[in-house]
């Protein structure tokens, strides 16, 4: 018992350092260590009790530094929302390490041979990640398989999805702790990264990226404080931000479309029956593609819009919205107390739209358009209809 308890700070600096293989870290090697770690000590846990607080413990150090950034966004107006950080942080991440803890209390249940435990835990795991992309409304982030986002192993994707790179990550540091003949399966495991490895410098070598060849688009980042993004005051110097220089006359080398952030127009919003924005004069042989608020008769939505001139405007809405961000759950309740949305939206937020639609742009063609949050949803991704290009606003 005394072990036991001796062991367990191991399994909160094991998570802290699969942290490090997530962004801003990228560190892939790190995270299989601390994944290995974790898996260590399950296969050594007396009980399934310990092997769910060694679960527990883990996801917190793993949770509490993939997420730390989630306190920005309620500093933006701190003396309203500061107070919130905390506590939406601690929630979250402890929501996310009990999650994580059932499914290994889960695995130790169905695996009593401790030398497949390991193997166990990570294909539960695995289910556990893919129904994070689902649960309530959904929050798939710092998912194992990112870890490979910028190396040549990430280009298993093409065949696997990140749901495959996430299975493949967890085997890969499961393996040294599965079966009787350690040494062995920690071979098996390099040369299944080293496989991985190859295949992607291969598949990069053979389609390497080139520039001269490709859609030339002009991508607008105005620098706008957040506190001046949207009181009226600063509606014209915002505007004058975004329309110069990118709308400077027209010449040979004219970018196919202009793309503006996430909500970048305030000015006004986009109504349900309106097909063109007269406030928003494009020159000729221009086309934007922007964020902006739509309503209805009925709901308000994060929108993006492309535009350009005698051209019916197209639109989609945010289908993924951003929790506390974006929409307050149980809004009614809730507001009795003062809470609503950081965003801009109405007392309980946006509302969830459509964003499977693809945009048709002049010059390019069919383009999948992901606003902000939604782009970390393979499912929303892949769809069935293959664009030209992914826009994420």
């Amino acid at each position: 018992m005394r072990a036991s308890l001796q062991l367990l700070p191991l399994a909160p600096i094991g998570g802290l350092v699969a942290a490090l293989g997530q962004d801003p870290y990228t560190l892939p090697l790190a995270h299989l260590a601390g994944l290995a770690l974790l898996f260590a000590l399950i296969r050594h846990s007396p009980d399934r009790t310990a092997s769910a607080l060694r679960g527990f413990l883990f996801s917190l150090g793993y949770f509490g530094l993939t997420l730390a950034w989630l306190i920005h966004p309620f500093q933006v107006n701190a003396e309203a929302h500061g107070w919130l950080a905390p506590i939406a942080l601690a929630l979250l991440v402890t929501g996310l390490a009990f999650l994580w803890s059932l499914t290994i209390w889960l695995s130790h249940n169905l695996t009593p041979d401790p030398t497949w435990r390991a193997f166990s835990t990570a294909l539960l795991l695995t289910m556990t990640e893919m129904f994070r992309e689902h649960l309530f409304t959904g929050f798939p982030w710092a998912l194992p398989g990112y870890i490979w986002t910028d190396q040549p192993i990430g280009q298993a994707a093409s065949l696997i999805g990140v749901h495959g790179l996430t299975a493949l990550t967890l085997f890969v540091a499961a393996l040294p702790f599965t079966g009787r003949r350690p040494i062995a399966s920690l071979l098996l495991a390099a040369g299944l990264l080293a496989f991985l490895h190859t295949f992607g410098l291969m598949r990069l070598a053979a389609h390497p990226s080139d520039s001269a060849n490709g859609i030339p688009v002009r991508i607008v980042q105005p620098n706008i404080p957040q506190e001046e993004k949207w009181p009226a005051d600063f509606a014209a110097r915002n505007r004058d931000r975004l329309f110069t220089p990118p709308l400077t006359p027209a010449t040979e080398t004219d970018p196919a479309l202009i793309i503006w952030p996430e909500t970048a127009i305030t000015w006004e919003r986009l109504e349900a029956s309106q097909t063109n924005l007269p406030a928003t004069t494009l020159p000729p042989n221009r086309q934007i593609l922007t964020g902006i608020i739509r309503q209805d008769d009925h709901a308000v939505y994060n929108s993006a819009l492309l535009h350009r001139p005698n051209t019916p405007i197209t639109h989609i809405d945010k289908s993924r919205l951003v929790p506390f961000g974006e929409y307050i759950p149980l809004a009614g309740f809730l507001s009795r107390f003062g809470l609503g949305p950081l965003a801009v939206g109405d007392s309980s937020g946006f509302s969830r739209g459509d964003s499977s639609t693809l945009l048709t742009t002049a010059g390019i063609g069919p383009i999948r358009v992901l606003i902000c949050y939604a782009a970390i949803f393979p499912g929303l991704v892949r769809q069935q209809h293959r664009p030209i290009a992914l826009v994420q606003i």
